[in-house]
């Protein structure tokens, strides 16, 4: 199914036309709000509401689909039957879970009652979806819920204060019972976020599935931060929205998948895009306790003719 499309028509339907042509407008001055620190002060519109999925909503789906995947590579055999999706906005999260994995079990968490009755709009089109159970609740306070085999916290972290993600960090990990991820802005700022999660979680016992290859301290230096890209092609009312000529765009993420439990780690990840020239490719890669380059040439067959397809991202096994 191709979601974004499918939900772009839906908001669509719900609007007559001066609306949507109001909807480039919203989306700036949402944006504008939130840079300014403005969101808390005046909730914002329906027409902002529906901005905000059309300019938003297909970027994030997409890099939680990619950690997702990255996450069903890094454990084959990864089902879960309960899913609990944190800051779920309107169950963009879920959505991109459905498609991944078959699951019943669904509770979506979330502090704006407006965002959960747009979220349940467009799950009514989702037979899966719209069986699920909404708990409208603020994530600043303590979270009282049962454990579940998936967590997924997708760009809920940013607005809170660092204690309170340390916190809730540890709340949702003591719910885990096989993975926990968290996506946030693949930004400094998201990345930094991430990383102190990182330092939390493994000093709690949690074991990381990626995308690090190992749970020694995080060779970045301050300068430099962790993150991954994945493309989206952008559909008509999408373009419109966001004032955009180009017909796709790149979602910057940053990630980090852990578990209760240990699991098998890749040599190394890939960090940036792999350099491929005539008869060598040069890796950028993090592996346990450093970052470093290498460079694969053409006369190590095997190895050169897997580099060639790695992608910024992937995991580098070498063996």
């Amino acid at each position: 199914m191709n979601i974004a499309p499918m939900i772009a028509q839906i908001i669509k339907d719900s609007m007559s036309s001066s609306e949507q042509a109001l909807l480039a407008q919203a989306s700036i001055s949402l944006s504008n709000r939130y840079r300014e620190g403005d969101y808390k002060q005046r909730p914002p519109t329906l027409i902002e509401r529906y901005a905000y999925l059309l300019a938003r909503f297909p970027a994030t789906l997409e890099a939680v689909s990619s950690v997702l995947s990255i996450l069903k590579e890094q454990l084959p055999n990864f089902a879960p039957r309960s899913v609990i999706d944190v800051g779920a906005g309107p169950a963009t999260a879920s959505w991109a879970a459905l498609e991944l994995f078959d699951f019943n079990n669904l509770l979506l968490i979330e502090k704006d009652a407006a965002w959960i009755a747009l979220g349940k709009k467009l799950a009514s089109h989702n037979s899966r979806l719209n069986q699920a159970s909404w708990l409208e609740h603020d994530l600043n306070n303590i979270l009282d819920i049962k454990a579940a085999d998936l967590i997924i916290a997708s760009y809920s972290f940013q607005e809170l204060a660092s204690s309170r993600q340390e916190s809730l960090a540890l709340e949702l990990y003591r719910k885990t019972l096989q993975a926990l991820v968290f996506i946030e802005p693949g930004t400094p700022r998201g990345f930094a976020n991430i990383r102190a999660l990182r330092e939390i979680l493994i000093k709690e016992g949690a074991h990381i599935i990626g995308p690090c290859s190992h749970e020694s301290p995080c060779p970045l230096v301050a300068t430099n931060w962790c993150h991954f890209s994945v493309r989206l092609s952008r559909h008509e009312l999408h373009r419109r929205v966001k004032n955009a000529s180009m017909g796709y765009e790149d979602e910057k993420y940053s990630y980090l998948i852990v578990s209760p439990h240990p699991a098998h780690k890749p040599y190394a990840r890939v960090l940036r895009p792999p350099q491929k020239r005539t008869g060598h490719v040069i890796l950028d890669l993090c592996s346990e306790s450093e970052q470093k380059q290498e460079i694969i040439t053409r006369s190590q067959k095997n190895l050169y003719r897997e580099a060639k397809k790695l992608r910024w991202g992937d995991s580098w096994n070498k063996n």
